[in-house]
């Protein structure tokens, strides 16, 4: 155990990894119940942190207009913890404990592209831990494409590859590697009839389009959906949130982005699965650049 945490610390991966590599070998509720304790602890530790947290929630809620909802700051860092190791946990545990663990939400949509033999698109914000989902996905059986940054490629060749890639296929988003390139790559994986994961808030891509999150506007970048457009995938948006004592997918109506049109759909549809994330499980978001955005736009 001491020479796994030893390896895994060589490659560079934190404390966590090896966590929830041993976390994996759990049932589910005792999974929680550690995530829960070291959620716990850090909220013990980190008090002004854990003040913070209790605003910016507040503040997130004031903007859903819901006010009569007390969050729990204590709470978001549980939730905090059991999102961030189930990414192990879904990759690596035995099938019938992450069945017991998850529920999932909507999953006629799911079932009807899986039984469909088409490929298709989760798309997702990173606020909403949409590769979760496709962790899920991925262990349903579908082979799934996954956008990474160019330095986790070095693990493709250890022992951390299921740990970090979820069984999933990376493709590389390098400097040095025009767009196009990487859509054809994803295009042809499409059409084979797999599926593929991007988030939409990220840094790739010089499209921009508007949407609004609580009648703020936000600026979604979904240029990695134009594989979708040109093989006239469906895209289907996925959110992950902690509901109770299970870790809830929500996978969203697909919908074509053959148009423009269609595509502002798409991206206000997940604008929406965000707001209905605030509504449901706000603890459940991590409170990072697009929660701060969203606050000081409403000041």
């Amino acid at each position: 155990m001491i020479r796994r945490y030893l390896e895994l610390r060589r490659l560079g991966l934190g404390w966590y990894h090896w966590v929830g590599e041993l976390l994996a070998k759990a049932p589910p509720r005792l999974y929680m119940a550690i995530c829960d304790i070291i959620g716990t602890a850090e909220w013990l530790w980190r008090r002004k942190r854990a003040s913070r947290v209790s605003q910016e929630l507040q503040e997130l809620l004031r903007l859903a207009g819901t006010v009569s909802v007390r969050p729990s700051s204590r709470r978001h860092f549980c939730y905090f913890w059991r999102l961030k190791l189930a990414h192990a946990y879904i990759a690596l545990a035995p099938m019938d404990y992450v069945e017991r663990l998850m529920t999932v939400e909507g999953g006629e949509h799911l079932e009807t592209l899986l039984t469909s033999g088409r490929g298709f698109v989760l798309a997702s914000l990173h606020s909403l831990h949409g590769h979760l989902g496709a962790a899920y996905l991925v262990r349903r059986g579908k082979p799934t494409q996954s956008f990474r940054k160019a330095q986790r490629a070095e693990f493709l060749e250890t022992s951390a590859e299921r740990l970090i890639f979820y069984g999933a296929t990376p493709v590389f988003l390098e400097q040095d590697v025009p767009m196009g390139a990487v859509l054809k790559r994803s295009f042809d994986w499409l059409r084979r009839g797999n599926a593929a994961f991007v988030f939409v808030d990220g840094v790739y891509g010089q499209q921009e389009v508007a949407v609004e999150v609580f009648g703020r506007p936000v600026r979604l970048r979904p240029g990695l959906l134009e594989a979708a457009r040109l093989s006239q995938s469906p895209v289907m948006p996925v959110t992950v949130l902690v509901r109770g004592d299970r870790i809830s997918l929500r996978f969203a109506h697909p919908g074509n982005i053959a148009t423009r049109e269609e595509l502002e759909q798409v991206l206000r549809n997940i604008a929406k699965e965000y707001e209905t994330a605030v509504e449901l499980s706000p603890e459940s978001l991590p409170l990072g650049k697009f929660e701060r955005r969203l606050i000081e736009r409403s000041k």
